[in-house]
Order: structure tokens, then sequence, then C-alpha cells
């Protein structure tokens, strides 16, 4: 205090405490955070000699013993007792958690066995051991009450399913993480992020400063099968960390694009992700399935599409037994039976980019991802046009129907990944009509081209 004080306070606060210690309580936080430059003894007997004994104040010390550092233990076994008249211990922030998802979350939102996996989320992850940071339990309440509101708004469809309820609490839980650790500093990264293929770090060079991807990857999976079997990112989940809003209706699509409606460790696509935690025969009955799943018509473009994009990364590396010329028909089925894929989220992810696919040290799969997207956007436009799509949009702009358009860009936001001039140029024997025929036309054909 002599050194940060000037004459005048240190009196003032002396006189003060002379006349009023018996009434004032310092509480001293963290202790173990004590700078290395200070000697643990020396800060007791300063406790000791001048708080207690000369002021007569009472002083509570918080802090976690096992993290004080090694040169301090040796101090603190022996002057300790000397100085802390009483030793109240308070439960660590896991058995705190654990209560915490048992009161707020068990009956109402989740099951007993839904429950302990959800215990061992927060229990494996390195957040949780005197190694990395103790879980946060701010974090958590916050990934509860994202949760509750989410969840309730959700169709009564998808809250029966185990997949949704896990992979929503999993998946909030990481991210909220990721987002409160900076771990990922950009805004725009962050909502572009998927979960991390573990199978692209097995060759990565230890002296090598792990990417951003790789140290989530480490931090929140690699020990932790709930975020391997639940955890999926998408740019509406990643995008409410931020806004606090959230596209329901897309985010349900693309869960049902993730999981099948059986349970997760029998999902095709979960076994085929997490390959190495299986045998060599229950990976391969799954390729069969994966396979039928692909050619059937049951499944969403977007689950069949995902099955694909798996066989593929793992037929390059010799884990399945297709051959190439396999994998080339089973992609002609998929493109002969694509689906128009219909969004009305401005801000969803583009299925035909293979945005939830990535490869960062397999040149030949990035090659193969950028090739297949152009095929699929080329489908895409081969449906919109059957569909009639190009000529609804062309006939809302020259009857300047501006909702129409509206609902028509909502919807098929892909309408403006094409050369609009193009389309007219395929219709412009019918433009002509209309305009000839309308004067009005010409005009609103004139604002749309200016604008």
């Amino acid at each position: 205090m002599d050194d940060y004080l000037e004459s005048k306070a240190r009196d003032k606060i002396k006189d003060k405490l002379n006349n009023n210690g018996g009434r004032v309580v310092f509480i001293i936080d963290d202790i173990e955070r004590l700078n290395d430059g200070i000697s643990l003894k020396e800060f007791l007997g300063f406790i000791r000699n001048v708080l207690l004994d000369s002021f007569n104040c009472k002083v509570i010390i918080i802090g976690n013993k096992e993290a004080i550092t090694s040169e301090n233990k040796n101090e603190m076994k022996n002057y300790w007792e000397k100085v802390i008249s009483r030793n109240l211990k308070f439960p660590s922030n896991l058995e705190v958690g654990k209560k915490i998802l048992n009161n707020d979350l068990r009956k109402s939102y989740f099951n007993e066995n839904e429950i302990q996996d959800l215990i061992e989320l927060i229990q494996v992850s390195p957040l949780s051991t005197s190694k990395a940071n103790v879980l946060n339990l701010r974090t958590l309440n916050l990934v509860i009450t994202d949760f509750k509101n989410i969840y309730d708004q959700l169709e009564n469809c998808n809250k029966e399913h185990v997949n949704t309820r896990m992979s929503l609490f999993t998946s909030l839980f990481i991210l909220h993480n990721i987002n409160r650790n900076n771990v990922i500093d950009n805004q725009e990264k962050f909502k572009d992020m998927k979960v991390p293929n573990g199978f692209t770090f097995i060759n990565s060079k230890k002296d090598k400063k792990p990417s951003p991807e790789e140290e989530i990857y480490q931090k929140y999976f690699q020990e932790n099968e709930i975020a391997k079997k639940y955890a999926f990112f998408s740019r509406e989940l990643n995008n409410y960390i931020f806004e606090g809003v959230l596209d329901i209706e897309e985010y349900q699509k693309k869960l049902n694009d993730n999981f099948s409606e059986k349970n997760a460790e029998e999902d095709v696509l979960y076994i085929l992700r997490n390959f190495m935690l299986y045998s060599e025969d229950k990976v391969k009955g799954k390729e069969s399935e994966a396979i039928d799943i692909i050619k059937g018509g049951r499944y969403s473009f977007g689950y069949r599409l995902n099955i694909y994009m798996k066989l593929k990364e793992l037929c390059l590396n010799g884990i399945v037994t297709l051959n190439e010329k396999e994998i080339d028909e089973l992609e002609d089925y998929l493109l002969e039976n694509y689906e128009l894929q219909i969004s009305d989220s401005i801000e969803g992810e583009d299925l035909l980019k293979l945005i939830n696919f990535h490869f960062p040290q397999n040149p030949e799969l990035i090659e193969y991802k950028n090739e297949l997207s152009e095929k699929l956007m080329k489908q895409q436009k081969i449906y919109m046009k059957k569909q009639g799509i190009y000529q609804q949009y062309i006939e809302a702009i020259l009857n300047e129907e501006r909702k129409k358009r509206s609902e028509l860009e909502m919807q098929c936001k892909e309408i403006k990944n094409v050369d609009i001039f193009t389309i007219f140029n395929s219709y412009i024997s019918d433009i002509e009509k209309e305009l000839l025929g309308n004067n009005a036309k010409i005009i609103y054909l004139n604002r749309y081209i200016y604008n």
C-alpha cells in the first residue's frame, strides 16, 4: 500500500480503519493468481499482522488451492494455518454444472440417459479439467437459456427425436465456448465454421502450430464422443450466437439433412464420419446401406448428398471397398435425381456450394468438391427452368410485382446466382410480345435494369 498510495490517502484509510476496522471485511479473490514476484508468505503476513491484528478487520480469501504455483505451495503449507482460522470448501464448477443440468433440463427436456450424456459432454471437455479453464457456469447458463428458447420454437415432430435435442444443446455448448474464448476472432469465419473432421488432422506436423480448426478439434472433440456424435454447426446457428435471431425452419431442415430419424449411433452418416471407432465389418455394412440410401427416395436430397460426399472421401483414402467407377455411378444417380432446393432463408448456407465439406489437407478432394458444386449448380438451373421459376421471375419484373419478386428471391435464393440477362435472352420472344403489347412494361423493365 505504501508503494501505491499518496500519504494523505494512506493516512485517511488508516484513520478510518483505526476507528471502524471491526466493521470492515476485505474479500480477496483469485488468490491463485498472485503475482510470481510477490511472496505468499509476505502476503499472508500482511493479512495477519496488519489487517487482522492492527485494524481488527475480517478477511475472506477465495481461490483454488490446487492451482497455486509450486513456489508458493511450500509457503502455503507452512503459513496458511497460522493465518486462516476457518476453511470452507465449495463444490467445483463441474459439480455445480451437473446439478444445474439435472434441475433445469431433466424431465421437461431430457430423459435420465440424455442428462448423463450432457454431463459427459461437459465433464470430458478439457474445459472441465484443472489443466485448462474451469467449466464456466455463466457460459453453461447461457447455453441452457438459448437451448430452451430455440427448442420451444421447434415443431413437435422435431422435438420427438433425441438427435434434435442433443445436437442443439451440444452445438450451443461448443459454439458459445469457442466464441467466449476467442478461438476464432473473425466473425465471418465463425459464421462459416463447420464441425472439424478429425480425419484431416491425422498427419498434421506436431511441431507446427495447430490451425484454429485443429485446436477446436483437439479441445472439444478429440476425446469427447458426445460432441462427435451430436455436434452440428450450421450458418444459421453460428449466426445466432452473434445476432440472437435464428431461422427455425432452415435450421430444422439442416438438422434433418445431417441426421436420419434413427439414434445417432446407428446413423449411417455418423458411422461413416467416425469410421475409426468401428470394426471393418461394421463400416462395410453401413457402406452398403449408404449406397441404398443414395439410390432411394426416402431421405432428403441434402442427407443423401452428405452421405455421398463422405463415401467419396473414404473411397479416395482407401477406407471403403467402392471403386472409382462405382463412385461415379452414384454421382450420376444423384445428379439425375436432383431435387430443387427451396430455401426461405437469405442467410442460409448454399447446399450447392458444398460448404459443409472442408478438406484443408487434400487438394484432390478440394478440386472434386469444386467440380461437383458446378455440376449441382448446372442441375439447379435446369430444374429452375423446368418448374418455370425463371419465367415467373421475368413476369414479376415486367409487371413490377415487387412482392412476387421478393418471394421468389426468398424461396429460391439461387435465382440471384444466375446471369439474369442470359435468362432474358432465353425468353426474348415472349418478352418482346409483352413489351409490344404494353408500354408500361417497357418502363418497368427499364427501372429493373437501371437498378
